[in-house]
C-alpha cells in the first residue's frame, strides 16, 4: 500500500488579470506555493487574496518536507467574517 500520492499540477492565477476577479466561485485553490520555506523555529508566513465581500468558512492544508525528507501536514479552518 502506498501512502504517498502522485504530484498533481495546481493552477497559480496571474492577479493582474482581471479576469480573475469575475468568478471566484469557480476556484478551489487559492494560492499554491511549493517553495515555502519555513525560518529557523518552522514558521512560516504565507497570505492569499480572498474575494472583497467573499466571507465564509475556509480550509487552509498544508504539506511539506524537510531537507532530510521528513514529511509533515497540517489543516485548519478561518473563518472570513
Amino acid at each position: 500500500m502506498s501512502v504517498l500520492t502522485h504530484p498533481q499540477e495546481f493552477y497559480h492565477p496571474n492577479l493582474a488579470d482581471s479576469a480573475f476577479f469575475q468568478d471566484s466561485k469557480s476556484r478551489n485553490t487559492l494560492y499554491w506555493n511549493p517553495f515555502v520555506e519555513t525560518d529557523t523555529n518552522g514558521k512560516a508566513h504565507l497570505s492569499f487574496y480572498v474575494n472583497n465581500g467573499e466571507t465564509g468558512r475556509y480550509i487552509i492544508h498544508c504539506e511539506g518536507h524537510s531537507d532530510s525528507g521528513i514529511i509533515g501536514t497540517k489543516a485548519l479552518i478561518i473563518d472570513i467574517p
